[in-house]
Order: structure tokens, then sequence, then C-alpha cells
């Protein structure tokens, strides 16, 4: 397991975050972000599931919205058996001029060559509640 697991995951979350909420668009935004990305990424996003770099990168071009902003409450890290980093964040984000809603987001890193990490497997889900009136 990698020592260095804590940082790494919190670097990766720095990384990532600013890169996605720094785009104009969602077009720019799958260029910026593909660099993250494992060419067979897995990916769960609400309830459509997508597998490989390249069909992430569509659902991100897809998405509702253009701008948006990550406010991170919390950011906990594992490392895995094989070099890597479990990463579950916790925060709130803001798109175009929505309300701001919370969300949670996971990202398994796997490790490669040269001491890179990609994004192996990723899942996020807004934390909207439906309540029984």
């Amino acid at each position: 397991m990698n020592p260095n697991f804590e940082n790494i995951g919190k670097a990766f979350v720095t990384a990532y975050y600013q890169a996605f909420d720094s785009c104009a668009n969602n077009e720019e935004r799958s260029i910026k972000i593909s660099q993250f990305y494992h060419p067979d990424a897995l990916l769960i996003f609400e309830d459509d599931q997508q597998q490989g770099k390249d069909a992430v990168c569509e659902k991100i071009k897809g998405l509702p919205f253009q701008q948006v902003q990550h406010v991170i409450t919390k950011t906990d890290c594992q490392p895995t058996l094989d070099g890597g980093v479990l990463i579950m964040v916790l925060g709130q984000l803001q798109a175009d001029q929505d309300k701001p809603l919370g969300f949670s987001h996971v990202f398994q890193l796997r490790p490669e060559a040269g001491g890179a990490f990609f994004i192996m497997h990723e899942i996020f889900r807004l934390a909207v509640f439906n309540f029984a009136a």
C-alpha cells in the first residue's frame, strides 16, 4: 500500500476540481479533465453508467449546465492494495444560477508507471432527497 495515499488523494481532489470548475463550458471541460482518466475508466453518474475515457468525456459534454463551482466539505482517503487510492468527497456545487446542492463523489485512483495516478472508478451522486409530505 502506498504510504503517501493521503497526500496523493488530497492533491488529486484539488487538481481535479480546479480543472473542472475553471472551464467556460462542458466542451472545454471534457477536454481539460480527460487527462485524469484511465482509458478503461468506469463512471456512474447518478444512475447512468459509462465505460471508457471517451464515453466519460462525452457524458461530461452533455451535462445540463455550463458553469459550476464545487465547495469541498470533506475528503477522506484510503490506500488500496495495488498502490492506488480510494477517495470519498463530500461537498456542495452550484451549477449556473441554480441553488447549491450537496454531492458525494468517489474516486478510485490507479497507479501507473512513472508515479502517475488515473481515475479507474468514479461514482457521483447529488444529495437530493424526496421527503414524504
